[in-house]
């Protein structure tokens, strides 16, 4: 269902890089730790409200870093 939305950004990000008024860059492995660290507070609360809606997070997640991995993102 994403992947049109995901095509799009991916050759939006393309058109981007070939702009020479633009500057793209990939964060580093130290500045994509800070950025998790940061979310830690997000996904537990987001996790304590899929508890409260009768979901399980702990597969939720699995099944989201699963998917993450099979087309190469990052998570």
């Amino acid at each position: 269902m994403a992947a049109p939305w995901a095509d799009f950004e991916h050759a939006g990000v393309e058109k981007l890089k070939a702009d020479s008024a633009h500057e793209v860059y990939a964060i580093t492995g130290d500045q994509l730790a800070e950025w998790r660290k940061a979310a830690e507070p997000l996904q537990g609360a987001w996790a304590e409200n899929v508890r409260k809606a009768g979901g399980d997070p702990d597969a939720a997640l699995k099944e989201l870093k699963a998917a993450l991995s099979q087309f190469s993102s990052a998570y």
